[in-house]
């Protein structure tokens, strides 16, 4: 028996990257798949592409693809694209689907987002709140439409994706946007796990390092833009969708039964230095 077996678990930005490695390692163990994506076009091309062949087979990104991959291990997967998260109608249409093909949510992943990235005297009002809205309002607009169903069954697990970024700087990232939304998904999180208590329900966050993905694979060519991040890290590689998609798993499943409003580091140890 899988470890989550008998669930109904939603994963956004399911096309690539940290979670296409959800749906496949979720399905494995026995959910039942909801995901979807932003759509096509949204991305730019060199956004979606590394020339690495070692990064390669983690910043191609499809969500037909994801669901292709699913089904021919046996698995069951629904998606919705393109499924825009910053918009309440599109937040609601995928809790929905869930609700409609499976008739429960067990786990809510919010994976997605779209960090912006400029130093502070480049960045602009709108682009700074740009980046609030693609990567807070894709955890809090789903999360809010979960929500009133996960309280009428008195349980369920909300995994949120936060980052080192949170909490430390590096002088090669530009990111002032990014780090301050993910220490506020930290926070909510944090807040959420206290409300969600009394319902049974979990709230907790991953805080990932530099991982191989879509959004990553771009720059992991570059040895100064990689080399910036290693140098600071006690485990000397750059992670896979994998690695955070067992912590996502544990946190997920009813193993972390004790386990609410914690943040789990997958950085290679590059909070520790």
């Amino acid at each position: 028996m899988g470890r989550l077996e008998g669930k109904v678990a939603i994963i956004t930005g399911t096309a690539g990257g940290q979670g296409r490695a959800a749906a496949l390692l979720f399905a494995s163990e026995g959910a039942r798949i909801v995901g979807c994506d932003v759509g096509r076009g949204y991305y730019a091309d060199d956004e979606v592409t590394g020339n690495s062949q070692e990064y390669g087979q983690w910043t191609a990104k499809g969500l037909d693809t994801t669901a292709e991959l699913v089904r021919a291990a046996g698995g069951e997967m629904v998606t919705m694209e393109p499924c825009d998260l910053t918009t309440e109608a599109d937040a609601e249409a995928l809790i929905q689907l869930a609700l409609d093909t499976y008739g429960q949510v067990d786990i809510l992943y919010n994976n997605a987002a779209k960090g912006e990235f400029a130093w502070f005297e480049e960045m602009s009002h709108e682009q700074f709140w740009r980046g609030m809205r693609q990567e807070l309002d894709t955890v809090f607009l789903p999360t809010k439409a979960v929500w009133p169903h996960m309280v009428a069954q008195k349980r369920g697990s909300i995994v949120n994706t936060a980052s080192m970024s949170a909490t430390k700087v590096y002088a090669a990232l530009p990111c002032i946007s990014h780090m301050t939304v993910k220490a506020a998904v930290q926070g909510f999180s944090r807040h959420l796990a206290f409300e969600g208590a009394p319902h049974g329900i979990r709230v907790n966050s991953i805080a990932p390092g530099l991982i191989a993905s879509p959004s990553t694979g771009p720059y992991l060519d570059d040895p100064e833009f990689r080399d910036a991040f290693l140098r600071e890290a006690m485990i000397q590689r750059v992670g896979t969708p994998a690695d955070v998609a067992y912590t996502a798993l544990f946190l997920a499943s009813d193993e972390s039964s004790f386990v609410t409003a914690a943040n789990y580091a997958v950085d290679g140890g590059a909070t520790g230095m």
